[in-house]
């Protein structure tokens, strides 16, 4: 018999298609209603009690996927991500950034979510993160946007420096295959968050040379991951395509598969591409190896504090090879910085001095018996330097361990505060 307190459903939009998929045991649903937007909603058991049936431990009302103001082409020749216009909520009317507050911003022209074509889309597990593919609108559709001078896109075809082939103004989609990163924190989802340079906004060219590497920039803003236009996947109709993540023979390795038809009529392809759980990132001299580059495993390396394009790679997106023992522990542990949570942290008070939110430095007096025991471990740090003592029963490790120890509390050394 049916029991409507078993099922948890939600009646507020008209959702057109649906998926599932579990993430590390916790199930996670999409879907897509009428207006192209992507909801979601997860089955958190790790919540407090509710009660023995599951149904009420689905989210209240389902949330709105959040994607990114910016997209980027894995194409050899691309390396600066397109940023979209701005638009004002309730029009379709653009602005400048700065003139809107958050709440009047679109979150659907504003973002890569007007790229979402109104077919199937799959949603795979990577164990870490949770991978959304879509097929892209076509480039006669309304909401497309040109490719503007600066990586800037526009729909306002008021602007006279679009980019143009043969006449014709360049979209930014056409028919592609788009696909973004989200983290699960507790119910909701977040976009991944990437390091960049603060002041230019750029993951490889700084304004200056002062200026530094960051997840926020000058105001504050978090730097998300740019939706990624897999150009190696050739234009793709009524969302015939699909994804998944295959093992390998090597242990802890595992690739991405990703199929779709060709423009020869009752052609298909298989593009694969090699997956990492780490954080997209490459440090100076690791060895890094193309991510979601189709039919290549070449290594590559980087000399460089931030990837850059390295001959003979067909991607700029490395992945730091992680060692034996990162491997071992990300093998029983399910790793996520701050910046993938991205919880709300309160802000820090006003300094006396000069009203600004920054953290202050208090300067604090040494005790009698502090500056009495620095100078005791310089007494036995002048011994160990003369030799006048064996290693074994003292040396600068000692040293240093006594004095950072005397540094936060006396009473860690023995001593009364």
């Amino acid at each position: 018999m049916y029991d409507r307190n078993m099922f948890r459903s939600y009646s507020d939009k008209n959702y057109v298609s649906t998926t599932t998929v579990n993430h590390n045991g916790t199930t996670v649903a999409f879907a897509m209603d009428d207006q192209r937007k992507i909801y979601y909603s997860v089955l958190n058991l790790d919540t407090a009690d509710r009660g023995p049936i599951d149904a009420v431990y689905w989210n209240a009302t389902p949330g709105l996927l959040p994607f990114p103001d910016e997209i980027i082409d894995i194409a050899p020749q691309a390396t600066t991500t397109m940023t979209l216009p701005v638009v004002k909520r309730g029009s379709r009317t653009e602005s400048q950034p700065d003139l809107l507050a958050p709440d009047e911003v679109d979150p659907f022209l504003s973002t890569t979510a007007r790229f979402t074509a109104a077919v199937p889309f799959p949603v795979v597990s990577d164990g870490r993160y949770l991978l959304v593919f879509r097929q892209s609108i076509s480039a006669t559709d309304g909401d497309r946007v040109y490719q503007r001078a600066g990586w800037l896109l526009s729909a306002d075809l008021s602007h006279t420096d679009f980019t143009q082939v043969n006449g014709a103004n360049v979209a930014a989609v056409d028919g592609s295959l788009l696909v973004d990163r989200f983290v699960l924190a507790g119910s909701q989802l977040r976009p991944v968050v990437e390091p960049r340079y603060q002041r230019s906004r750029s993951k490889f060219a700084p304004a200056s040379a002062g200026d530094t590497i960051g997840t926020r920039d000058m105001q504050g803003r978090l730097f998300y991951e740019p939706t990624l236009k897999l150009s190696f996947v050739s234009k793709l109709s009524r969302g015939a395509f699909s994804a998944t993540l295959l093992p390998t023979a090597a242990s802890g390795v595992s690739r991405w598969q990703i199929f779709a038809p060709t423009t020869r009529p009752g052609g298909s392809r298989a593009s694969t591409c090699r997956s990492a759980r780490t954080a997209r990132s490459a440090s100076p001299g690791s060895s890094c190896t193309p991510v979601l580059t189709p039919g290549t495993s070449r290594r590559c390396s980087s000399a460089s504090r931030l990837p850059t394009r390295t001959p003979g790679c067909s991607w700029y997106r490395y992945q730091r090879r992680p060692t034996g023992r990162a491997r071992r522990w990300h093998v029983s542990a399910d790793i996520k910085t701050s910046e993938d949570l991205n919880l709300p942290t309160p802000v820090l008070a006003r300094r006396p001095g000069d009203s600004q939110r920054l953290p202050e430095i208090v300067v604090v007096e040494p005790s009698s018996d502090l500056v009495a025991y620095v100078a005791e471990l310089g007494e036995r740090a002048g011994k160990i330097r003369n030799r006048a003592v064996r290693p074994e029963e003292d040396n600068m490790l000692k040293v240093t361990g006594d004095g950072r120890k005397a540094a936060l509390d006396l009473r860690l050394v023995g001593l009364p505060t």
